[in-house]
């Protein structure tokens, strides 16, 4: 993979029922962050420290501008088919946005999908950690959602 920009980029993570959601116009920043224990053995004959890999863990951080088009109150009652649920979000373009999909919280293991610029992609599932919505005090309304590893596995990246 050459050395690229991250311009352009695509989000898409499972809301509180499962169901896959783009919702990258509202993403403005993401931090991905990968890590793994140190475990220490350093025996008392050393001065300097041992150290063996343990535990490997990842956490994704989201933040973006708040967009409440489509959010819970605008969903229909389940199972109403009736409905066109295309019309429901962002204005009717059909799609989500990160309020509708971060904000019923749920217990939920995510399946996501970030597209990082032209040539990079990290997919995985994740437990949603916490959603917070601020008012800065120059009146930006903003939003951040973190998510992290959750079922044992490392995510892939292609």
């Amino acid at each position: 993979m050459a050395k690229q920009t991250g311009i352009t980029g695509t989000v898409t993570i499972g809301d509180a029922s499962g169901v896959s959601q783009t919702f990258s116009a509202d993403v403005q920043t993401f931090n991905i962050n990968q890590s793994r224990a140190q475990i220490d053995v350093t025996g008392i004959d050393k001065s300097f420290m041992e150290r063996l890999p343990g535990l490997g863990d990842y956490t994704i951080e989201l933040a973006g501008v708040y967009n409440g088009a489509g959010t819970a109150t605008a969903v229909p009652a389940f199972g109403d088919s009736s409905v066109d649920l295309a019309g429901v979000f962002n204005g009717g373009n059909g799609t989500a946005t990160a309020h509708y999909v971060f904000s019923s919280m749920g217990t939920a293991l995510r399946a996501f999908t970030l597209v990082v610029g032209p040539q990079g992609t990290a997919v995985g599932t994740a437990a949603l950690a916490s959603y917070s919505v601020a008012r800065g005090a120059d009146g930006a309304l903003t939003w951040t959602a973190t998510l992290n590893c959750a079922n044992g596995w490392a995510m892939s990246w292609s």
